[in-house]
């Protein structure tokens, strides 16, 4: 019996023990630290791309003459007409209708226009006079229509050969005619400009380049305010331009006069036009190469033609606004296009309007006058009588 109880107390006290341990366990392990979660990574953020200004589209506008172009626009079909500029011819019709006007030194101390109508097209543009090879040269990278009357053929490197250039028309189309408005026969030719584009341009359509900017109300604000500007093709033709700073254009005077054009009424007979001062907007003096053909490349003439050298580089002066700015042309091939710069490279903008480019000989000793010069502007007057011949029938 005392054996039976000795058991049974052994076996109490043992599993008072083991019931002891056990919550010993358990209160260590609730009295352990909880396990920490491992923190997840945090991303790092990607910055949001600040999105490049978008560039202000340029305003569709005319190439010629920086007018805004819409939707119902005539084609463009580019037409130069070869326009004489002998004391005798003047005024001239169509001059102002122009969207670019080259100036050219011809013989002697003659000087020729080639007008480029794009924009607009005056009723009737003369006297048509002759071409040269190098007003060939200006009409071709423009990829223009060409009416003239009469050319010298030249050999060696100045011969052009009129075939080669299928937009030429010769002044012998019925869109020319002899209209007697004060002159001699001689510069009595002129081109119905309408027609002569309507029945000879065809299907043609030209690429438009940008020789050229334009914007409305340009200011170069390092530029020189000018007065007026004088530009010596020689001693005996010397042209002169006066900024009217209240019409913001430039005045064109020669032979110590305005110089001055016809505007031809389109509704009555050619005989009936107004009479307008020339005046221009921009103002371009591209500076180029001039000399004269040898004798034994004009066969047979003597009458003393003159090369120019239209590609390569060469320095401009650039009148906008009443300001003068430096700048540069160049002109790679004949088959290349001319490209009007700024001394840094970029093409230069014009205020929308006409332009007049004198392409005046490098060695010419032009000069302007800034806008706070004293004194009244007086334009070189006009050339000897001794200086003044009148030009042959033929070319």
């Amino acid at each position: 019996m005392g054996k039976r109880i000795g058991v049974i107390l052994l076996l109490l006290l043992l599993a008072a023990v083991l019931c002891a341990c056990d919550t010993a366990k358990e209160a260590v392990q609730a009295s352990a630290a909880p396990d920490t979660p491992t923190p997840e990574p945090t991303a790092t953020p990607v910055p949001t791309p600040t999105p490049e200004p978008t560039a202000t589209p340029r305003i569709p506008r005319s190439n010629t003459s920086g007018k805004r172009l819409t939707e119902d626009e005539q084609p463009y079909q580019p037409t130069f007409i070869s326009i004489e500029n002998h004391r005798s011819a003047r005024p001239q019709s169509g001059l102002m209708n122009a969207d670019i006007v080259y100036e050219f030194l011809i013989e002697a101390n003659y000087t020729r226009f080639i007008a480029l109508f794009s924009d607009d097209r005056p009723c009737l543009a003369g006297p048509v006079r002759s071409t040269r090879y190098y007003l060939l040269d200006e009409v071709q990278e423009w990829d223009a229509m060409y009416g003239f009357q009469g050319y010298a053929q030249l050999s060696g490197k100045y011969r052009r050969k009129l075939r080669d250039y299928p937009n030429v028309v010769p002044g012998h189309t019925r869109e020319f005619r002899r209209i007697h408005l004060g002159a001699k026969n001689v510069h009595s030719l002129y081109v119905y400009l309408a027609d002569f584009i309507t029945n000879n341009y065809g299907e043609r359509s030209p690429e438009r380049h940008d020789r050229f900017y334009f914007e409305e109300g340009i200011d170069y604000a390092d530029g020189v305010s000018v007065q007026r500007v004088s530009l010596p093709f020689t001693k005996q033709a010397v042209i002169d331009y006066e900024y009217d700073a209240a019409e913001n254009v430039f005045r064109r005077y020669q032979d110590g006069a305005v110089f001055e054009a016809r505007i031809p009424d389109a509704e009555k007979e050619p005989a009936e036009y107004e009479i307008v001062p020339v005046t221009v907007k921009n103002l371009i003096v591209q500076f180029c190469e001039y000399g004269k053909v040898p004798g034994e490349n004009q066969p047979g003439e003597g009458k003393g033609r003159r090369s120019v050298e239209l590609t390569g580089c060469g320095e401009c002066a650039f009148f906008i606004r009443g300001k003068y700015v430096k700048g540069t042309w160049t002109r790679e091939t004949l088959d290349d296009y001319t490209r009007y710069c700024l001394e840094d490279g970029t093409l230069v903008t014009l205020e929308p309007g006409n332009t007049w480019i004198e392409v005046l000989p490098d060695n010419a000793a032009w000069s302007f006058a800034p806008a706070n010069a004293e004194g009244a502007f007086v334009p070189a007057g006009a050339p000897d009588a001794a200086d003044v011949q009148d030009e042959p029938e033929e070319d």
